[in-house]
This record gives C-alpha cells, structure tokens and sequence, in this order.
C-alpha cells in the first residue's frame, strides 16, 4: 500500500513535472516575438531625423500646431496682398479706352440742364457757364476735360490748324487744358451765354473787345488772373496752362465774381423726322492732321470722334469722344492779309447752310444768327427749327466751300471726302 502511493506520488511527480514543461514551452512561444519588418530609419539613417515616430503624433501636436499657424499665416498674406492689389486696380484702372455710358434720357424729368437737356440737378441750374479755350495741336492730344463739356465749338486759326472752345455748364471737367488764346469769333459764339471766359491772351481784336467789355462775357484771362490756373512744369509753354474747377471757381469765390446767372435753354426732340441714313462723316480740315471723322455707334446712338486716323480721348479718364450732335456750319473763312501767323477771320453773324447729324441720319438747312447777342439758330428751308437729341452738341465750322464734300444724301457717300 505504501509502495502504491508512493509511486502514485511519483507518477503524479512526473504528470506535474510535464505540465510544467508543457506551459513554460507556451510560455515561451508568446514572448518570442514575430520577426520584425526592417523600419525606414534602419533602410535609410539618412532620413531619420525626418522622420516623425508614432509616439511623437499621439503625443505631441507642436508640430501641427506651427503647420496650422504658418498656413493661417500665409493664407493672411494673400489675402491682405490680393486686397492691396484689388485696391490698386480700384484706383488705378487699366489705361484702355472706354466708352462713354450709355445716358437714358427723359424729357419729363423735372431737372433738365439747358445747354444738354438731360437729367440734372435743381441747383445746377443757374450755374454760369464756363466757356474754356481748349488747344488742338497734334502734340497736346489727348487733351483734357472735353468728355464733360455741353457743347463744343471747332474752327480753323492759323494756317489751318483748328482750336475748340468747351462750355461747360450741367457738369465740370476733372480738369481743362491746355487753354490757349481766344479769337474775336470764339467772342462771337460765346456770348449768348454770358460765361466765364478762360484764355491765354489773343488777337488783338479779340482782346480790344473783352477790354471794353464784351456783352455778358466775364472775361478770366490768364494774363491778369494767373492764380486761377496753373503752369505744369513737364510740358513747355504755351502748351501747359490747365486748371481745375476746384481752383477756378475758389479764385472766383474769394473775388466775389458772381456764379449764378439766367442760362439759354436749347429746344431738344427725342422724335426724329425721316431723313437720309449716314454712318461715316468726314470733315477734310486741312492739314490733314486735323481731318475729323464721326463714326455713327448704333448701341449708343453718338458718334466716335476721330482725328487724323486716331480715336480721340479724354486724358482725364482715357474716355473716347463721343458726341450726341454733330453740327458742320459752313460760312466765309479768309486769311488776314499780311497776317506772320496765317491767322483767319470768319464771318459770324448772318446766315449760311449748315448740316446736322444726329441719330444715324443727316439733316440740311440754315444756320442763322442775327446779331452778336443772339444765339446761333438751326432751321430747314421754311424756317422750322431742326433737330437735336439730348446730349452734348459739337459744332465744327467750315468754309463754305467744303459743303459738297460732305455727304447730305446716301447716293453722295461715294464722293472722295
């Protein structure tokens, strides 16, 4: 019995001691670890220290707080640089030319400008106009301020070279120039108005009639009102005068000139009679530098002005002329005899043919004016008077003799202009 249980002790010794075995060989097999898959670093020491390991993404975000910072950082930089940039543009635009706006026009409006009759504002009204003697050489083109003016007068000077007078009465130009000198006959067609007179000197007869006072006209010349205009150092005399209507009418405010005067008001039709189709005018000024072609727009109803080939803008904001009413008058232009400077005299008062263009098609009749206080006047055979559309107005004067050269019908387009 004894025997038995000893050698159960020992069996169960011997169950004991394989079991042990059994679990420390189990044991052993979970701690040997799989073999491993060589690690980037191991590959490539070079790139270690490029490495990021997943201990330092679970555990520090440092790093994708300083991505985050820099990216919001740079994102504020194109933002502030594209607005600076859109800021610029905003100011500064493109230098392209631009058409003028198209202007809806009403003449049940309540306020209309008398020398345009479009919209206007009740205290322009009453404004005085100012009446500015613009120069037309080649070389000072663009010039400045002639997009603003109501109606615009064009003529031959001096040896064929033309010069515009601007009235500027339902609105005002950036700025004007460069102003030059006046004629005895810019003296003419002015004076209806009453206006405010910028030149620089003039004829003789010209300047004997302002001394002595010249109808309503308030004369503003260069030579004894200076403080009114300026001298721009980077363009040579006499091609430099300008001014500002901030400096104009400051200088005439503290001179107590008076601003405010009865304005003519000038009859205006958005009805248009039928009347021969013209698309294309051209007025043969010689030289030819001073040819003026107008190019009928349909979409805006103007005419593009063109000068010897070029489009014409305004150097105030790069805007090409267009104007609403074309007017050719056509009178006695002669050379002063004996004159150094081939300077002209037209004659102004009386009567003489005249063509209008307004609306695509052309209309012939007279001009007529009857005296130096009277304005100039636009009828048809039988005295009616002839059309004009609200907008600006561009009178070109001619000699006579350069009314067949200017289409009247459609079958004369075919003749050389």
């Amino acid at each position: 019995m004894a025997k038995s249980k000893k050698q159960l002790s020992k069996k169960e010794g011997v169950k004991k001691k394989k079991t042990g075995q059994l679990k420390t060989k189990r044991t052993s097999i979970k701690k040997t670890p799989n073999r491993s898959v060589p690690q980037l670093p191991e590959v490539a020491p070079e790139l270690k220290s490029h490495i990021i390991s997943r201990s330092s993404i679970r555990h520090d975000h440092s790093y994708w707080r300083a991505l985050a910072w820099l990216s919001a950082s740079l994102l504020g930089v194109l933002i502030v640089t594209g607005s600076i940039i859109w800021l610029i543009q905003l100011k500064n635009p493109p230098q392209k030319p631009v058409a003028a706006p198209l202007v809806q026009t009403s003449l049940n409006n309540k306020y209309l400008a008398p020398l345009t009759g479009l919209p206007s504002s009740p205290e322009t009204l009453n404004r005085r106009p100012w009446a500015v003697v613009v120069e037309n050489f080649v070389t000072v083109r663009p010039q400045a301020g002639l997009s603003s003016a109501d109606i615009v007068f064009e003529s031959p000077t001096e040896g064929g070279i033309t010069r515009l007078v601007a009235i500027y009465q339902s609105q005002l130009p950036k700025t004007v120039g460069p102003i030059r000198s006046a004629r005895s006959y810019f003296n003419d067609w002015i004076r209806p108005f009453s206006p405010f007179y910028s030149h620089s000197g003039g004829s003789n007869r010209a300047l004997q009639q302002l001394k002595a006072g010249y109808g309503g006209i308030v004369d503003i010349n260069e030579f004894f009102h200076g403080i009114a205009y300026t001298r721009q150092p980077n363009l040579q005399a006499p091609h430099n005068l300008f001014t500002t209507p901030e400096k104009f009418f400051s200088y005439l405010d503290k001179n107590k000139f008076n601003l405010i005067s009865e304005v003519p008001k000038i009859n205006f039709t958005n009805s248009l009679p039928l009347a021969p189709k013209i698309s294309v005018i051209t007025l043969p000024y010689v030289p030819q530098e001073y040819e003026v072609t107008y190019e009928y727009q349909t979409l805006t109803g103007t005419y593009q002005r063109i000068v010897n080939g070029t489009t014409q803008l305004d150097a105030n904001n790069n805007q090409i002329l267009m104007v609403k009413n074309v007017v050719v008058m056509f009178t006695d232009i002669n050379p002063i005899p004996n004159d150094p400077l081939l300077r002209v005299e037209l004659r102004t008062i009386g009567t003489g043919e005249v063509k209008i263009y307004t609306g695509g098609a052309v209309y012939v009749g007279l001009w007529k004016k009857n005296s130096p206080d009277s304005m100039i006047q636009f009828v048809d055979n039988a005295g009616n008077p002839l059309p004009l559309q609200p907008g600006n107005t561009w009178i070109s004067v001619m000699d006579t003799s350069a009314s067949s050269k200017l289409p009247s019908s459609a079958s004369q387009l075919s003749l050389p202009l």
